[in-house]
């Protein structure tokens, strides 16, 4: 079976600029044959989740590894767990801006 394993290493993956991160997404959703791709920044997280909910990419050939744990995703692009670290940046910042942090 085809897959597409998205790992997140905000240290040391690839890191987007935000213009061309929606299209990094959908040329690798269009040409992915069993990929590992290390990423840097969470909103390529949000980005692929967001492929798989309008079905550029099955949910069924896709997974984000961080830390050496797999996070499997639902066919409305879900998450299955957000562990501690994964992806939050955005979130976080938000966050303080509202006064919930």
């Amino acid at each position: 079976m085809n897959k597409l394993i998205v790992e997140y290493d905000p240290d040391k993956g690839q890191a987007f600029p935000d213009n061309k991160a929606k299209e990094y997404v959908d040329d690798i959703a269009e040409t992915f044959v069993n990929t590992h791709i290390v990423i840097g920044t969470d909103l390529l997280i949000t980005l692929f989740r967001c492929a798989v909910a309008e079905k550029k990419i099955k949910h069924t050939e896709i997974e984000f590894l961080f830390k050496g744990e797999t996070i499997k995703i639902d066919k409305n692009g879900t998450c299955n767990y957000w562990p501690n670290g994964f992806g939050d940046v955005t979130d976080n910042t938000l966050e303080t801006l509202l006064g919930w942090r």
